[in-house]
């Protein structure tokens, strides 16, 4: 403002330099609208910047979610085939017990035990593996949609 004040003088001692005070008017008032605008983009690129960054770290925590799922799919898969292995094995003597030393009796301990073991292995292979992986596929999904959703802001 101090140059306006400056020209508005120069205008009083010298009358035909009118236009010179509107010249300076109106570059005054570019300097504050370019001021403004950078003002604006300068909030406008921060706002950007944080929200890449709140993107980054959601992905990485994305990524480290799938890691766990996969070390715990894995985990359960062993468990699976060691329960797979083990009831086969369990089939196989109760096979064999029927078919080689003769067939014993229904009230006899051996295949009460056997079939009560055989019973407990098929629950736990019907309902084991299935509850873990539901709950970590929902982390997963419910971690990607917040992810679609900080890319739309």
């Amino acid at each position: 403002m101090g140059i306006l004040l400056q020209h508005t003088r120069l205008v009083r001692t010298h009358p035909g330099l009118p236009g010179l005070v509107l010249l300076a008017q109106h570059n005054i008032e570019l300097r504050r609208l370019l001021e403004e605008e950078q003002a604006a983009y300068k909030r406008k690129l921060q706002a950007y910047q944080e929200g890449q960054q709140r993107q980054a770290q959601l992905v990485q925590k994305l990524q480290a979610k799938v890691l766990q799922y996969k070390k715990k799919c894995g985990e359960v898969e062993q468990q699976l085939l060691e329960k797979a292995t083990e009831l086969e094995q369990e089939r196989l003597t109760v096979r064999d017990v029927f078919l080689g030393g003769g067939v014993p009796c229904p009230e006899s301990p051996q295949l009460g035990v056997m079939t009560s073991r055989l019973m407990t292995l098929q629950i736990q292979l019907d309902t084991g593996s299935s509850q873990p992986e539901e709950e970590s596929s929902n982390e997963l999904e419910n971690a990607l949609i917040r992810l679609e959703e900080e890319q739309q802001r």
